[in-house]
């Protein structure tokens, strides 16, 4: 049975572009593809957005707010800079990176998809900076740690040969070891 337009939400649709944009990178996304996926007519399609620009545009926006909400979550927690900085290490592990690897390898095509990009680097960079600041490390030790988790946390992302779940934790606690200590 084909589902009407006012059966699909906004939100569904950005969703089946964000994993076609994984599965197939850019040339993926197109309302006529994601429609039969979807086992929907286009015009469900156009029913929420003026065109494709403008649901390309609501994907960016859609990944922007998903990953600052992140990040306000971390900010806001209670707890001292170490553990937030472990609770961080334990959110990067168990993160299913998916629209974080589509939308970095968009941004090697579109602009204004690098601009998103770069800024939740730097969002993400200046957190973990942040924490490492307030555990007592001097600005030039803070910014390296931070650099040191980030570079780590894209590498794995962006890795073709993706180690096994058991290497992946060792990895983690490796780095947790390195940027913490015995803790």
């Amino acid at each position: 049975m084909e589902m009407r337009k006012k059966d699909l939400s906004r939100d569904d649709w950005i969703a089946a572009g964000m994993h076609a944009l994984y599965d197939g990178g850019i040339s993926a996304v197109k309302a006529d593809r994601l429609a039969k996926q979807l086992n929907i007519t286009r015009g469900s399609f156009y029913w929420h957005f003026k065109n494709l620009d403008d649901f390309l545009s609501a994907m960016v926006a859609f990944w922007l707010e998903v990953q600052q909400g992140y990040l306000a979550r971390l900010r806001t927690s209670t707890d001292d800079a170490e553990t937030q900085l472990k609770n961080t290490l334990s959110h990067i592990h168990s993160k299913n990176a998916e629209h974080d690897v589509a939308m970095r390898l968009w941004a090697y095509q579109d602009n204004i998809v690098a601009r998103a990009v770069q800024k939740i680097d730097m969002m993400r960079l200046k957190y973990v900076e942040g924490l490492f600041l307030a555990m007592g490390h001097d600005a030039e030790q803070a910014k390296f740690r931070a650099h040191m988790l980030y570079y780590f946390q894209l590498g794995d992302q962006l890795s073709r040969k993706r180690p096994t779940n058991k290497e992946r934790a060792a990895h983690f606690d490796q780095l947790k070891y390195m940027l913490l200590g015995d803790t």
